[in-house]
Order: structure tokens, then sequence, then C-alpha cells
């Protein structure tokens, strides 16, 4: 810190020599590297007394003091009230007013930023107020400085490569009391005053008083409380919608379950068949346990009966069972067991497999092959 060199004010009127200050209480984090801000501890005192003088608006002023030649610090030292509300800080005549007062009554001093109050909305700088700084405040020694006393915060803003950003902290001087010998560049944070405090409490409890004693209720409440009835009887009395029903897609669905139970129904019948057929192969078993197997002695006759055996009629009261392939009809399972296509033997043995004739089979399906006797043909 160059604590020694001694730099000139460029105000209007006396030019007098200033130092940076060497004997402060740093406020938020500590930016040596950027814009380095001093404030007057009384005019930090001030300037929390001039923003509760009415919390409930937000009040503006021209910020005074004096800089380095560099631009690395400034000190910021008095102020100049600007008499307008917040819809005409953009005006250009607002400030020279205002400038015109601080030539007058400061004329040593330079302009080096201004003040925003805010009304419980937080710190945050607002788009208009970035408008207004970049119009009349652009200088990199200019700066923002916002509170808000209701939230109970503040903050400084400066010129920063184009942009107007945080400057993360700000550092208060010349407050009348021991400073420790240590308290250079990072000291302990500081709150308003108890008594400014006080003073915004005392402040809101006798706005509040009046608001209770006599509220203050304007035309327009009174339409906005009409118009909200209006609104309330209106939903009340209005009749319900009837609810309307495509019954394309329930009948759609309807139409596939009974595809699908037609379906299970089917091969129902098919097992029951197939069931039935698996409890006449048992007794045809049973039944040929006991019977006794003759073999013929004539070779030649034993091989010929062997090899039209699917292809001559079964006699007697035997009956064979025949899982059905894929790719056979009835026509060709008549012709393998009888001989003959005709269609009166493959009706008898549709009949005799209790099947109807619109009735598919299908592969792994059992039929009952009788003789040709039991079949009546």
């Amino acid at each position: 810190m160059v604590d020694n060199l001694t730099f000139s004010r460029e105000g209007i009127g006396v030019v007098a020599h200033v130092a940076e200050p060497t004997n402060f209480i740093q406020v938020g984090n500590d930016d040596s590297e950027g814009l380095r801000i001093y404030v007057r501890y009384n005019l930090y005192s001030d300037l929390n007394n001039f923003a509760l003088e009415n919390s409930s608006q937000e009040r503006a002023c021209l910020l005074l003091g004096s800089h380095s030649k560099d631009d690395a610090w400034i000190k910021v030292e008095n102020f100049v009230k600007v008499k307008a509300n917040i819809g005409s800080l953009g005006s250009e005549s607002v400030w020279k007013e205002a400038m015109s007062e601080a030539s007058s009554s400061f004329p040593g001093m330079s302009v080096v930023g201004w003040f925003h109050s805010h009304s419980g909305t937080d710190i945050n700088i607002t788009e208009q107020e970035k408008s207004v700084h970049s119009k009349f405040f652009s200088k990199k020694r200019q700066v923002l400085y916002i509170t808000d006393m209701i939230v109970g915060d503040r903050r400084f803003y400066i010129n920063k490569g184009g942009n107007i950003v945080s400057s993360g902290g700000f550092r208060i001087y010349d407050k009348q009391e021991k400073v420790a010998s240590n308290t250079s560049a990072k000291q302990r944070d500081t709150r308003p005053e108890d008594y400014i405090q006080e003073r915004y409490l005392g402040r809101e409890i006798d706005r509040l008083r009046k608001l209770i004693e006599k509220p203050s209720v304007r035309p327009i409440d009174y339409v906005i409380i009409v118009l909200i009835a209006i609104d309330l009887l209106t939903s009340l009395l209005r009749p319900a919608p009837v609810a309307k029903i495509d019954q394309r897609d329930i009948l759609a669905n309807q139409n596939t379950v009974i595809q699908k139970v037609e379906g299970v129904e089917k091969q129902i019948r098919t097992l029951d068949r197939q069931l039935e057929s698996m409890g006449l192969l048992d007794k045809e078993l049973e039944s040929a346990s006991t019977e006794s197997v003759h073999t013929s002695k004539n070779s030649d006759k034993s091989v010929e009966e062997k090899s039209n055996k699917n292809k001559v009629a079964l006699s007697g009261s035997r009956i064979r069972i025949h899982t059905v392939k894929s790719g056979e009809t009835i026509s060709s399972i008549v012709d393998k067991y009888y001989g003959t296509s005709s269609e009166s033997v493959c009706k008898a043995l549709i009949k005799f497999n209790k099947l109807s004739e619109n009735d598919y089979i299908l592969p792994g399906d059992k039929l009952r092959i009788p003789s040709r006797e039991k079949l009546g043909v």
C-alpha cells in the first residue's frame, strides 16, 4: 500500500492533497486488486439515516469525495440528495441539478458515484440502475452504493471491463476510536449501530400503527374485491361439463376379448379330445396286454403285411392313436390308414373323433383310428 504518496483531488474550486487512509475497518471481502473504496464513518452513518427517513420509498443521492490519479482507490466523504423519484432518475436534468448543487456546496470534491436505497427487495442491482449508472457514472472511479435497511444489507458496484460488477467489500475509515495495530487489510465486519436499528424499528412500528388505525383503501381495491366475488360466483354456478366417452375404443377392445375367449375355448375342446384319446389308448394297451401275439410262418407274407401296415384298414376292436403332423389333413390320414380318401370315410372318421366339418386339426392333435367296420363304411 502506498501510504506515503499523496494525490490531488480533481474537483471544482480549491484543490487539496489527499492520501490513501491507513486506518480502516474492512467490511466484506478485501478486493485489493480492484478499486479500493473508502467510506468516511460519519457519512456511512448519515447514509443509513437518509435511507431510514422513509424506508418504504427508494431514495437516491450523489456521492462526493476524492480519488487517486490512477483511479486505484476512492474516498466517499459527502453526499447531495437527489430531488427526484425512482421513475425520473434516468433524466439528465435531475443529475445536472444535483451536480450544480454539489459544485456550490462542495467545490473541492469530485463526483465518485451515487447512492440508491431499496425497500425490502434485496441489494441486487436492477436493470434501471444499470442504465442510470452506464449513462451518468461510466468512469472507473465512479461507484453505485445500494442499501436495503429492511433486509439489513448493503453493497458497492463498480465499473470493470465494460460491466457493472459487485466490489465484494469496502473500507470504513476515520472512526473516532482506537484501532488495533494489526488491523490493516483484513478487519472484522461491521453492521449498523444499535441506535440506528432501534430508530428503524420505531419508525416501522409507527407506520404499522397508522395503517391499523386508518388503513388506506383505494377505490381500485373495491373493484378488485367485486371482480373476485363475481369470479367465485361464476365458478360455483357454472354447470359441470358433460363427459363424452368415445365408445369405439371400448368396442374394439371388447371384440378383441371375444376373439381371445373363442380361441381359448377352441384350445380347451382340442385338449378334451386329446385327453379322451389318451384314455382310449390306455384301455387299448391294457386289452392288448392280455392278447397273444401270433406270428406268420410265411416270411414273405409277413414282409408284405408289414409294408402294407399303414395302407390296410384295421380289423377287430383295436383302435390306434395317430398324432397329427405338420402338413397332414383328414384326407391324407384316411388314405394312409384305409387306402382311400373318399368323402364318406373322411366324414365317418370326423364323426368318430367328435369333430365338426368346420374344425381344423393342428399339429400335435390326437386322432383315434378305428377299424373300417367300426366306422360303418
